[in-house]
């Protein structure tokens, strides 16, 4: 009796967290924190897209499709560069997989061709022991 009262609150406690985490939100807020306790600084810009590969999904699945890109950053910041914690980290050529909900398929399929620019963001970390620079596309990406 007490195994099964424990087992169904432990149920509602995990149906509790995975409602709240399947929200939709608004795109991150600086400072973004990407999937761990890691801490980043973000540098808004464009993102210029050289190559897209989209990956369908398994044969009667639902969404979300993902397409893989190389692209190159240029910061908001015209004339200037900012102040890079890992300079060594190129803007030019770089590779990211974009993860869309159903919601940005048709839009994501007109926008991320090769030689389309979107939104992109440089994250560089300032605390935490995770990927130093991370790039992401808030306009198309599913909030993790």
């Amino acid at each position: 009796m007490i195994k099964i009262r424990f087992l169904l609150r432990l149920a509602a406690v995990i149906s509790a967290i995975t409602f709240l985490c399947s929200c939709p939100g608004q795109p991150q807020e600086i400072p973004l924190s990407i999937r761990s306790a890691c801490q980043y600084d973000s540098i808004n810009g464009m993102a210029l897209v050289t190559s897209a590969a989209w990956n369908n999904p398994e044969p009667g699945a639902q969404a979300p499709q993902s397409v893989e890109i190389v692209f190159s950053f240029t910061p908001d910041t015209p004339g200037r560069k900012p102040a890079y914690r890992f300079p060594a980290v190129p803007d030019q050529n770089q590779g990211a997989r974009i993860h869309l909900e159903a919601g940005y398929l048709e839009r994501g399929r007109r926008e991320i061709v090769p030689g389309g620019t979107v939104r992109c963001v440089r994250n560089e970390i300032k605390s935490g022991t995770c990927t130093p620079v991370v790039f992401s596309f808030p306009d198309y990406e599913i909030p993790r």
